[in-house]
Protein backbone atom coordinates (compact mmCIF):
# COMPACT_ATOMS: atom_id res chain seq x y z
CA UNK A 1 0.00 0.00 0.00
CA UNK A 2 2.91 2.40 0.98
CA UNK A 3 4.57 1.73 -2.55
CA UNK A 4 0.90 1.84 -4.10
CA UNK A 5 0.46 5.59 -2.63
CA UNK A 6 4.20 7.04 -3.45
CA UNK A 7 3.44 5.51 -6.88
CA UNK A 8 0.50 7.28 -8.07
CA UNK A 9 1.83 10.11 -6.65
CA UNK A 10 -0.86 11.43 -5.67
CA UNK A 11 -0.79 11.50 -1.58
CA UNK A 12 -1.39 12.00 0.86
CA UNK A 13 -4.41 9.81 1.39
CA UNK A 14 -7.37 9.56 3.58
CA UNK A 15 -7.36 5.47 4.73
CA UNK A 16 -11.01 3.63 5.78
CA UNK A 17 -10.34 0.67 7.70
CA UNK A 18 -13.22 -1.49 8.70
CA UNK A 19 -13.27 -4.27 11.59
CA UNK A 20 -9.90 -6.02 11.58
CA UNK A 21 -8.60 -3.72 8.79
CA UNK A 22 -8.69 -1.01 11.15
CA UNK A 23 -5.97 -2.62 13.23
CA UNK A 24 -4.23 -2.71 9.66
CA UNK A 25 -5.07 0.89 9.36
CA UNK A 26 -3.48 2.04 12.43
CA UNK A 27 -0.17 0.69 12.08
CA UNK A 28 0.02 1.65 8.26
CA UNK A 29 -0.88 5.02 10.26
CA UNK A 30 1.81 4.52 12.92
CA UNK A 31 4.64 3.30 10.10
CA UNK A 32 3.96 5.85 6.91
CA UNK A 33 2.53 9.15 8.70
CA UNK A 34 3.34 10.89 5.80
CA UNK A 35 1.43 9.11 3.32
CA UNK A 36 -1.84 9.88 5.40
CA UNK A 37 -4.17 13.10 5.28
CA UNK A 38 -6.62 11.34 8.01
CA UNK A 39 -7.83 7.78 9.03
CA UNK A 40 -11.51 6.56 9.55
CA UNK A 41 -12.09 3.51 11.69
CA UNK A 42 -14.96 1.79 11.26
CA UNK A 43 -16.15 -0.53 14.40
CA UNK A 44 -12.16 -1.59 15.24
CA UNK A 45 -11.11 -3.41 17.70
CA UNK A 46 -8.53 -2.11 20.56
CA UNK A 47 -5.32 -4.52 20.01
CA UNK A 48 -6.14 -4.98 24.25
CA UNK A 49 -9.23 -6.63 23.15
CA UNK A 50 -7.51 -9.31 21.04
CA UNK A 51 -5.99 -10.74 24.23
CA UNK A 52 -9.58 -11.30 26.11
CA UNK A 53 -11.66 -14.78 26.31
CA UNK A 54 -14.50 -13.10 24.64
CA UNK A 55 -12.20 -12.85 21.97
CA UNK A 56 -10.80 -16.29 21.75
CA UNK A 57 -14.10 -17.31 21.72
CA UNK A 58 -15.13 -15.45 18.74
CA UNK A 59 -11.70 -16.41 17.03
CA UNK A 60 -12.84 -20.19 17.51
CA UNK A 61 -16.08 -19.81 16.35
CA UNK A 62 -14.97 -17.75 13.24
CA UNK A 63 -11.88 -20.51 12.44
CA UNK A 64 -14.15 -23.39 12.93
CA UNK A 65 -16.41 -21.69 10.11
CA UNK A 66 -13.53 -21.09 7.97
CA UNK A 67 -12.20 -24.78 8.31
CA UNK A 68 -15.26 -25.89 6.81
CA UNK A 69 -16.00 -23.79 4.07
CA UNK A 70 -12.41 -24.13 3.22
CA UNK A 71 -13.34 -27.69 2.85
CA UNK A 72 -16.36 -27.42 1.14
CA UNK A 73 -14.88 -24.86 -0.90
CA UNK A 74 -11.74 -27.75 -1.69
CA UNK A 75 -14.21 -30.80 -1.90
CA UNK A 76 -16.64 -29.11 -4.87
CA UNK A 77 -19.48 -29.69 -2.23
CA UNK A 78 -20.24 -25.90 -1.94
CA UNK A 79 -20.54 -25.49 -5.95
CA UNK A 80 -23.03 -28.16 -5.64
CA UNK A 81 -25.00 -27.41 -2.25
CA UNK A 82 -24.84 -23.43 -3.02
CA UNK A 83 -28.10 -23.23 -4.55
CA UNK A 84 -29.98 -25.13 -2.20
CA UNK A 85 -30.66 -22.43 0.46
CA UNK A 86 -31.82 -20.00 -1.68
CA UNK A 87 -32.00 -16.34 -0.72
CA UNK A 88 -31.63 -17.00 3.02
CA UNK A 89 -29.04 -19.04 2.11
CA UNK A 90 -26.54 -16.57 0.84
CA UNK A 91 -23.91 -14.83 3.55
CA UNK A 92 -25.29 -11.49 4.37
CA UNK A 93 -22.99 -9.37 1.71
CA UNK A 94 -24.22 -11.05 -1.28
CA UNK A 95 -28.06 -10.89 -0.12
CA UNK A 96 -27.56 -7.26 0.36
CA UNK A 97 -25.64 -5.86 -2.25
CA UNK A 98 -27.07 -7.92 -5.15
CA UNK A 99 -25.30 -6.56 -8.08
CA UNK A 100 -21.76 -7.81 -6.77
CA UNK A 101 -23.63 -11.23 -5.80
CA UNK A 102 -22.42 -13.24 -8.36
CA UNK A 103 -18.47 -12.25 -8.21
CA UNK A 104 -18.63 -12.85 -4.26
CA UNK A 105 -20.31 -16.27 -4.65
CA UNK A 106 -17.67 -17.20 -6.75
CA UNK A 107 -14.86 -16.05 -4.84
CA UNK A 108 -16.51 -18.45 -1.77
CA UNK A 109 -15.62 -21.41 -4.31
CA UNK A 110 -12.00 -20.74 -3.96
CA UNK A 111 -9.92 -22.33 -1.53
CA UNK A 112 -7.88 -19.75 -1.22
CA UNK A 113 -10.62 -17.24 -0.03
CA UNK A 114 -10.82 -19.24 3.69
CA UNK A 115 -6.92 -20.00 3.34
CA UNK A 116 -6.40 -16.14 3.65
CA UNK A 117 -9.28 -15.78 6.38
CA UNK A 118 -7.58 -18.33 8.25
CA UNK A 119 -4.37 -17.03 8.39
CA UNK A 120 -5.33 -13.24 9.19
CA UNK A 121 -7.14 -14.96 12.50
CA UNK A 122 -4.20 -17.24 13.27
CA UNK A 123 -2.02 -14.62 13.37
CA UNK A 124 -3.89 -11.77 14.57
CA UNK A 125 -2.30 -11.73 18.12
CA UNK A 126 0.92 -11.18 16.51
CA UNK A 127 -0.77 -8.18 14.22
CA UNK A 128 -1.98 -7.03 17.62
CA UNK A 129 1.60 -6.86 19.15
CA UNK A 130 2.76 -5.32 16.42
CA UNK A 131 0.57 -2.14 16.53
CA UNK A 132 0.70 -1.93 20.32
CA UNK A 133 4.87 -1.67 19.00
CA UNK A 134 4.39 1.32 17.09
CA UNK A 135 1.69 3.44 19.33
CA UNK A 136 4.34 4.62 21.60
CA UNK A 137 3.45 7.73 24.03
CA UNK A 138 0.46 9.39 24.49
CA UNK A 139 -0.83 10.48 21.14
CA UNK A 140 1.06 8.63 18.92
CA UNK A 141 -0.68 9.60 15.93
CA UNK A 142 0.04 13.33 16.48
CA UNK A 143 -2.41 15.79 15.15
CA UNK A 144 -3.82 13.17 11.89
CA UNK A 145 -7.40 13.43 11.35
CA UNK A 146 -9.15 10.57 12.59
CA UNK A 147 -12.82 9.66 12.95
CA UNK A 148 -13.81 6.47 14.85
CA UNK A 149 -17.14 4.93 14.15
CA UNK A 150 -18.54 2.35 16.65
CA UNK A 151 -21.60 0.22 15.94
CA UNK A 152 -24.10 0.28 18.56
CA UNK A 153 -26.39 -2.88 18.72
CA UNK A 154 -24.10 -6.12 18.47
CA UNK A 155 -26.97 -8.78 19.19
CA UNK A 156 -24.41 -11.69 18.51
CA UNK A 157 -21.89 -10.61 20.99
CA UNK A 158 -22.01 -11.70 24.86
CA UNK A 159 -23.81 -8.99 26.74
CA UNK A 160 -20.81 -7.12 28.10
CA UNK A 161 -19.00 -7.03 24.80
CA UNK A 162 -20.45 -4.42 23.22
CA UNK A 163 -20.19 -1.64 26.13
CA UNK A 164 -16.20 -2.67 26.71
CA UNK A 165 -15.38 -2.40 23.11
CA UNK A 166 -17.27 1.19 22.66
CA UNK A 167 -15.15 2.04 25.05
CA UNK A 168 -12.03 0.73 23.77
CA UNK A 169 -12.84 2.43 20.50
CA UNK A 170 -13.14 5.75 22.73
CA UNK A 171 -9.57 5.26 23.61
CA UNK A 172 -8.62 5.01 20.02
CA UNK A 173 -9.50 8.24 19.17
CA UNK A 174 -7.70 9.61 21.98
CA UNK A 175 -4.68 8.53 20.13
CA UNK A 176 -5.06 11.71 17.83
CA UNK A 177 -4.91 15.29 19.19
CA UNK A 178 -7.83 15.66 16.68
CA UNK A 179 -9.64 12.09 17.05
CA UNK A 180 -13.24 11.66 17.42
CA UNK A 181 -15.17 8.70 18.46
CA UNK A 182 -18.83 8.67 17.25
CA UNK A 183 -21.61 6.24 18.40
CA UNK A 184 -24.43 4.88 15.65
CA UNK A 185 -27.18 3.07 17.85
CA UNK A 186 -29.13 1.78 14.42
CA UNK A 187 -26.06 0.02 13.04
CA UNK A 188 -24.77 -3.46 13.39
CA UNK A 189 -20.90 -4.18 13.33
CA UNK A 190 -21.74 -4.08 9.06
CA UNK A 191 -21.52 -0.26 9.12
CA UNK A 192 -21.18 0.09 5.76
CA UNK A 193 -24.32 -1.40 5.01
CA UNK A 194 -26.87 0.10 8.19
CA UNK A 195 -25.69 3.26 8.27
CA UNK A 196 -23.36 3.88 5.13
CA UNK A 197 -23.93 7.75 5.42
CA UNK A 198 -22.13 8.02 8.44
CA UNK A 199 -18.94 6.72 6.71
CA UNK A 200 -19.55 8.98 3.62
CA UNK A 201 -19.86 11.89 6.50
CA UNK A 202 -16.83 10.78 8.19
CA UNK A 203 -14.51 10.50 5.28
CA UNK A 204 -15.98 13.99 4.46
CA UNK A 205 -15.37 15.76 7.67
CA UNK A 206 -11.58 14.20 7.84
CA UNK A 207 -10.93 14.92 4.36
CA UNK A 208 -11.85 18.94 5.49
CA UNK A 209 -10.07 19.15 8.50
CA UNK A 210 -6.94 17.69 6.57
CA UNK A 211 -7.60 20.71 3.75
CA UNK A 212 -7.87 22.98 6.82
Amino acid sequence: LHALIRALESGPVVLVGHSLGGLHALLFAATYPDDLAGLVLVDPPHPDSIETPEYAQLKAQSLGFYSSMRLLAASGLLRSLGGLGGEEGLPETARRLPEVREPYLLLTLKPALWDTAIAELQEIENSAGQLRNALSGPRPLGDLPLVVLSAGRDPNAPADYRARMTAEQVQLAALSTRGEHRTLPESGHLVQFDDPEAIVAAVRDVIAQARE
